[in-house]
């Protein structure tokens, strides 16, 4: 179990990562107009929110501080796809860039609005007496990771990243 746990958290604290950084490059070739600078402002400082929020969530003491941690990662991931959404309507409607981050960003959000609504729901249930971690990996019910080395997405039968589709 802490395996699969350490694991998910690599994964996704790595996702996240690569995300914001990813959107640095591509805002770096936006144009220098003053509306386009602040909102990328704000949507670099959300995206990396989110990295660093993530961060925070793995490294939760107790199933509350978890949850609480859970809430502050989904505001920012969905507050970042609100900040590309304005910039795509601004910039470029049809702009393949816009469309692959704001996939990702949703991605993220709808993995964690699902695991935040269990993790609600499980912890109504244990009630607060307990004190039981309640692992998000086990919510989410993700299979283990494959070992290190070349992967072989049809043996292991997990999907790759799809942020790794977006470099460009």
């Amino acid at each position: 179990m802490e395996e699969i746990t350490r694991c998910f958290n690599e994964q996704f604290r790595d996702r996240t990562k690569r995300f914001a950084i990813l959107l640095c490059r591509v805002f770096d070739d936006l144009p220098c107009k003053e509306s386009t600078r602040i909102i990328t402002r704000q949507i670099l400082r959300s995206a990396f929110s989110v990295a660093a929020n993530f961060r925070a969530v793995s490294r939760a003491r107790s199933s509350a501080e978890y949850y609480s941690k859970l809430c502050i990662f989904v505001e920012e991931c969905d507050e970042t796809l609100f900040w590309l959404e304005i910039i795509e309507d601004l910039i470029s409607p049809e702009n393949p860039k816009f469309s692959a981050l704001q996939r990702e960003a949703f991605e993220l959000l709808k993995v964690f609005s699902t695991a935040k609504k269990k993790l609600k729901e499980r912890l109504k249930t244990n009630n607060s007496r307990t004190h039981q971690f309640i692992n998000l990996p086990v919510i989410l019910t993700f299979a283990p990771c494959p070992p290190p080395g070349p992967t072989d997405t049809a043996s292991t039968g997990m999907k790759p990243m799809p942020i790794t589709a977006l470099r460009w």
